[in-house]
């Protein structure tokens, strides 16, 4: 009885070094592969800006200048691709699918992000009128790692409102700090 709760506790302890030794070297290779692609360095690539056509220049102005003020204190890190939506449902249903497919590869993958994850979440932005936002590393799986960044909204409606721009600024900070972080852990 003694010499089989031995053998169990065996091969328990067996089972979690082997996993742990899996893992640690699962989250290596993910450190590895963006050591690799520049992950962690400033790029000269410029980031890209798509927005909803129910949106006006303003919008657009109002978003650059927060990234370009983040950038010129923080570096410019990327491929960066700024996704800014509007209120118009259709139009973030575009945008939405260009989202998946900045940030995933795949069809099965790139219809899951559309369906079920963040193209719901981009579509609600303008459902729901929206002025949230998010930054997203989830391309930090891709052959050539992406990032993004997702606005709704903005400048939030008031003449002079320069929300647009501060939350702009706050969401490439998260950038900047999983350029820095190897693993999603």
């Amino acid at each position: 009885m003694m010499e089989q709760r031995t053998k169990k506790i065996t091969t328990s302890i067996l089972f979690v070094t082997g996993l742990l030794a899996l893992l640690s070297s699962s989250a290596c290779d993910d450190i590895d592969h963006l050591v690799k692609a520049g992950w962690n360095k400033p790029t000269n690539i410029s980031p890209i800006y798509v927005m909803t056509s129910d949106l006006n220049e303003r919008s657009l102005q109002v978003v650059k200048e927060g990234v370009t003020k983040a950038q010129e204190y923080l570096g410019n890190y990327g491929p960066l691709k700024v996704f800014i939506i509007g209120t118009d449902v259709q139009a973030a249903n575009v945008v939405a699918k260009e989202f998946c497919e900045w940030t995933y590869e795949g069809k099965r993958r790139i219809n899951e992000c559309f369906y079920e994850d963040q193209g719901i979440q981009i579509r609600e932005l303008a459902k729901y009128k929206s002025g949230s936002a998010y930054a997203e590393t989830d391309g930090r799986q891709l052959s050539v790692p992406t990032r993004a960044i997702t606005i709704g909204n903005p400048p939030y409606d008031y003449p002079n409102d320069i929300g647009g721009y501060k939350v702009a600024i706050h969401e490439y900070i998260h950038i900047y700090q999983h350029a820095h972080i190897s693993d999603e852990d």
